[in-house]
Order: C-alpha cells, then sequence, then structure tokens
C-alpha cells in the first residue's frame, strides 16, 4: 500500500488546522504570538494527541508516558509553533496510518449473520446449560436483540430483553463515568490522593497508603495480589470487614507500577464518590445517567434479603411487563437458583442490576464516544472527549495471557498489546495482520456472567447478560462474544463455545491430579485433626466429628470432609458457602510439625496468601 495518498491527506489536514488553530482533538491551540507564555500548555496538548495516535496502534502506555515526558522536559530552542505542527502531523500520521491499515477489516451486514448466530446462541447455552440468556447488539444506528430461555429453572417464564440481571464486574464502567463526570465538573481529580478524601484509607504500610491515587482505584494497579479481597466478600464479610483485613496484606507490587485485577477497590472509588457529593451511588446513577440514557430498568443494589421482590416493587409501574432473571448455580450436580448477594456489599464494583435493553443504550454511547444515541438527550454528551481519552486509553499494561486463559481470545488477540483502561479492556483482536480495537469487560459471580464490547471505529457494540454464574461454572458470554466478532468482522470462524469448555475441562483435570500426590503421604487419625483452628484475618474454623464423618464448620455453615488421601480432604464449596458452585474446587490440608503434631489447616479457596489456619486446641 502506497504512504502518498495518506501523507496527501495528513498534510491537507495539518495545513487546515494550521489555518485555524485548531488541534484535531477539538482544542484551541494557541497563537504563535502566545509561544513562549504558553509553551508547557501547547507542548501538552500536542503530546497528548500524539499520546492517543501512539495509543491506537496498541503501544503500551509507558511508551505513550516516555514521548510525553521527554517532550515536556525538551529544552530545544525550536519555537512552539514549530513544534506543535511537527507533532500534530507525526501523530496524524499514525493515526491515519493505522485507520487504513484497520479499515481493511469491514462491519458484514447484522442480518446476514443473524439467524446463525441466532441458532449458535440457542446451541452454546444448552452446551454450558444455562438458564437463559440475553443478547442486544447495536449496529448501523440499529438495535437488535437475541432471547433464549427462561429466568428461572422450572417456571415455564421466557428471558426477553427486558429481563433484569445483576450484571456484576459491568458495573464497573458505570462507576468510572459517574466518576469521570464530576472529574468534568472539577470535584475529583484523578491524581487526588484517596486517603484526602476517604482518611480511613488504608494499605499495610504508611507510604504505599499516600501513593495510592484516584487512579489506581479503577485501574487495577494498586500492588496487592490479584483479586485480593474477594474471598472474605464471598464468605459474606460486611465491607469494612473486607477493608479492615486487606490493609493487613503486604504489597506485592509498588503502587502503580503493575496489573492485578482487582474489585474492592473500584467499590472504594464509589465511596468516594458519595464522601464528594455526600449522596448514595443509587441516587447518583439514577440521576445522572440512567435517566439520562432512560435506561428505566437499571438500579443499583440494595444488598439484602429479598433483593429481587424489592426490585420489583421499585419497578412496580412496569412490574407487568417485567421479569427477573434469577441466579443459578450448579448444586449436587443440578442447576439451582442462587441466592447470592454479597455482590452489593461493594456496589460501585458489582451492584448494579440492568437489562439488555437498557445496558445497550450504554454500549451506544461508548461507541459515540460518550454521545447519547437514543432518546430525549440524543446528540448531547454524557461525558466529556477527554473523559473518554482517559477511560478507553491504556492505563496499565496486563502483559501476555497465557494460552491456557479461557477468559480471554487468546487465539485471535495480540497479547503484547494488552492493557486495561479505566473500566475496561483494551485488546487488539484479529488475526494476521488484520485487528480491530476492542474495548470489553465482563462480569463474574455467583448466579450470573455478562459481557459487553464494543469497536469504536465500525460503530458496532454488544452486550450480554445470563443468568448462571461464576468462572468455573459458565463462560457463555465470552463465548457468544467473540463468536459474534468472527460473524460482524469477517475472521474465520471458531467454535468459542468448544474451545472454552476445553480449556475449562483442562483445569478441571489439573485439580483432580493434584490429588494423586497425597494418596502415598501419611494418613492421621480423625481424632488428631478435631479441633479449632484460627487465622487472624478469616477468623475461626472448626473440625468436628459429625454422624461418624468429619466436618469443618465455619462462620455458621458446616460442610463434610471427605478423604482423598494422606492428609487431604475435600469439601463441597457450597456447603462452605452458599456463593460457590460444585465446580469450585475446596480442599483442606491439614499440615504438622517436626513432632508429628497437627500444626493448622490450609483452605484452597483462599487465594490471598492467607489460606493456613493455625491450631489453637
Amino acid at each position: 500500500m502506497s504512504l502518498y495518498p495518506i501523507i496527501k491527506r495528513v498534510g491537507a489536514r495539518s495545513l487546515e488546522a494550521g489555518s485555524n488553530k485548531t488541534s484535531l482533538m477539538g482544542s484551541r491551540a494557541p497563537s504563535c504570538t502566545k509561544c513562549t507564555a504558553q509553551a508547557e500548555h501547547r507542548s501538552y496538548e500536542a503530546t497528548n494527541f500524539l499520546r492517543l495516535g501512539i495509543s491506537t496502534i496498541g503501544l503500551p502506555y509507558e511508551t505513550q508516558d516516555y514521548f510525553r515526558t521527554k517532550t515536556l522536559q525538551s529544552k530545544r530552542s525550536y519555537p512552539v509553533c514549530f513544534k506543535w505542527e511537527t507533532y500534530r502531523l507525526v501523530a496524524s500520521l499514525f493515526v491515519l496510518l493505522v485507520h487504513n491499515l484497520s479499515s481493511t477489516v469491514t462491519l458484514r451486514p447484522i442480518g446476514d449473520f443473524l439467524p446463525t448466530y441466532k441458532e449458535y446462541v440457542g446451541n452454546a447455552a444448552k452446551e454450558w446449560r444455562c438458564p437463559g440468556v440475553s443478547v442486544a447488539i447495536f449496529a448501523d444506528g440499529k438495535v437488535y436483540f437475541v432471547n433464549y430461555g427462561t429466568p428461572l429453572v422450572g417456571s415455564g417464564d421466557h428471558i426477553t430483553e427486558d429481563s433484569i440481571f445483576c450484571i456484576l464486574s459491568c458495573s464497573k464502567i458505570v462507576t468510572v463515568i459517574l466518576l469521570q463526570q464530576f472529574v468534568d465538573e472539577g470535584k475529583i481529580s484523578l491524581e487526588d490522593r484517596v486517603i484526602d478524601h476517604l482518611p480511613w484509607f488504608r494499605l499495610q504500610d504508611e507510604k504505599s497508603t499516600a501513593e495510592v491515587k484516584v487512579k489506581h482505584l479503577i485501574s487495577h494497579c494498586i500492588g496487592l495480589p490479584a483479586f485480593c479481597g474477594d474471598t472474605f466478600s464471598h464468605f459474606d464479610f460486611s465491607a469494612k470487614e473486607v477493608i479492615d483485613a486487606i490493609s493487613t496484606i503486604p504489597l506485592k507490587y509498588p503502587v502503580g507500577k503493575k496489573y492485578g485485577y482487582q474489585n474492592v477497590f473500584v467499590g472504594i472509588a464509589g465511596m468516594l464518590i458519595e464522601k464528594v457529593t455526600g449522596r448514595t451511588l443509587k441516587e447518583l446513577m439514577l440521576e445522572k445517567i440512567f435517566q439520562r440514557l432512560e435506561m428505566s430498568h437499571s438500579s443499583v443494589g440494595p444488598h439484602y434479603a429479598g433483593i429481587w421482590d424489592k426490585i420489583v416493587q421499585f419497578f412496580k409501574r412496569d412490574a407487568r411487563h417485567m421479569s427477573i432473571a434469577s441466579g443459578h448455580q450448579v448444586v449436587n450436580g443440578e442447576v439451582a437458583s442462587s441466592n447470592a448477594t454479597y455482590h452489593y456489599v461493594f456496589s460501585g464494583t458489582s451492584g448494579v442490576n440492568s437489562t439488555t435493553s437498557d445496558y445497550i443504550k450504554l454500549v451506544a454511547c461508548l461507541v459515540n464516544k460518550g454521545i447519547i444515541e437514543f432518546g430525549a438527550q440524543k446528540g448531547q454528551r454524557l461525558f466529556s472527549t477527554r473523559a473518554w481519552e482517559t477511560i478507553s486509553s491504556p492505563q496499565i499494561v496486563i502483559g501476555n495471557v497465557k494460552d491456557s486463559n479461557f477468559q480471554f481470545p487468546v487465539d485471535r488477540m495480540n497479547k503484547k498489546s494488552f492493557a486495561y483502561g479505566n473500566g475496561m479492556f483494551c485488546l487488539e483482536y484479529g488475526e494476521g495482520e488484520k485487528f480491530v480495537q476492542i474495548l470489553s469487560h465482563m462480569g463474574a459471580g455467583s448466579g450470573w456472567r455478562s459481557f459487553w464490547g464494543v469497536d469504536t471505529e465500525r460503530r458496532v457494540g454488544i452486550v450480554i447478560f445470563s443468568n448462571l454464574g461464576s468462572i468455573s461454572t459458565s463462560l457463555l458470554p465470552e463465548a457468544l462474544g467473540y463468536k459474534f466478532f468472527d460473524m460482524c468482522f469477517g475472521f474465520p470462524e471458531k467454535d468459542w463455545s468448544a474451545i472454552i469448555k476445553k480449556k475449562q475441562m483442562r483445569i478441571q483435570k489439573m485439580y483432580e491430579t493434584q490429588y494423586e500426590r497425597y494418596v502415598l503421604a501419611p494418613s492421621l487419625k480423625s481424632t488428631y485433626l478435631r479441633g479449632m483452628y484460627r487465622n487472624s484475618l478469616y477468623g475461626e474454623i472448626k473440625v468436628v466429628e459429625k454422624n461418624g464423618s468429619l466436618a469443618v464448620e465455619y462462620r455458621g455453615n458446616c460442610a463434610k470432609l471427605e478423604h482423598v488421601g494422606g492428609t487431604l480432604f475435600s469439601v463441597k464449596s457450597y456447603d462452605l458457602t452458599p456463593n460457590y458452585s460444585d465446580d469450585e474446587h475446596c480442599t483442606i490440608h491439614f499440615s504438622s510439625d517436626n513432632n508429628g503434631h497437627v500444626s493448622g489447616l490450609h483452605v484452597s479457596l483462599i487465594r490471598d496468601g492467607s489460606d493456613f489456619f493455625e491450631r489453637v486446641s
């Protein structure tokens, strides 16, 4: 492909922008007579656009930051207007070059493959044993729906685009948008220290605590082990208990340097918003997002018993036209309804309820980079252009994803450029030299799974909600999302449902084979194992004998110990806490001291490095 047409277009845009002194980002460039006084401002604007161009081709955030820092520190005597035109020209070259390369991938008409896709949705849902799934697609300014199954096993009712789901981590982008709105208003800065707004916020050491800024809460780079604090939530700890516990866990990396997915900290970002405004997330999201987008069946929380009854009551004016997609787990090998409510402890991270007919309006707004697509406020901005650049630009590099990972499309993605923005993953999806920039997120928890993804260049987006939960039980939404991208962009189609299931079964087999090494280990008499065990973070767990068998009692639940071999036992995760499915493997391994006495036990479900309970009686 010749670069001449590109250079010609760049030159034309350069002359046009130079004549009216307007940057390609929409910011007014200072006149040449003010070069000296506004040097730093113009350098910032130029490099910010250069950074945008670089991020378009997937270079790491650190590389983008290098260009920005070097430019601001430059002491060369070139006139700033010359710098401005040069950087804008280079940035335009990047953007236009990538646009021409990626434009070889075109959007297929949805109608050409929608019947085939509908059939795939139904077949995949059956394979995963998912009771119900709802899909909404935004393309060509239109919305298409695909629905399958039932909101509740055995009910005989049907899933529709108005069925309400708990959307779990797809709530994160809602919190991020709300936060960015207050950044636009000047009430919060992403560079603010968290402790300046929340004095009670603590990490293990004071230095790290002082380094955490608002931007770190929403980009998964706090420095703690990945998913730190999740197990506390799964065992129904309160928000205060979780926050107090994670403040004692040692950091794995310096603040802001490494990616490690978290759920607690986006929730803390929600608390920060509440502290600054003096209002609840429920009120703010309703007023500033749901009402403006006309998401009439979306809500936040509550996180108490009878959640679904309260939601129906809240929307009682439309109750006759609604259905509630109850969460489901696998219990004793059967798909059964779940009563989990721990998602609402940190509403900012996983506490939004919505329908695909509602959420697709938010997805369309993301496709439009902040401009509302539907309703009375069509054409207005939900958030600023600068907010969009912050949200969608890579903030922290994730790095290479293992081929065995079954949550991401490793067979289709450029793993080297994989990154996280704010409330969304940033990835290049494609094959060979043809890639599209996909922004996406998924949600997973006890009872539900969700997924959304957008391509802003081809103006297409998808949202998928399902009511069978947890990462070990179902990845149906991801499979349907990646299948849609293949069909939509004309890539050679893969059976993503089969690919992900195969990888998942491989992990399950790994759990089973690890038990074998314990079979020849010395056995301990049950009388030696009974007693109380204590963990400074998780409290006490008791080993007792019931009906002739050993069992563990923890936080009001009792689970039978099944002997695997030697000092290793397994328990049904669902019995230990109803927030897990059968598919979540849990083992309890007893350890002994040099004298052969039982010194403690390890609980495999606890994955933040604090799994050891010391024998106290």
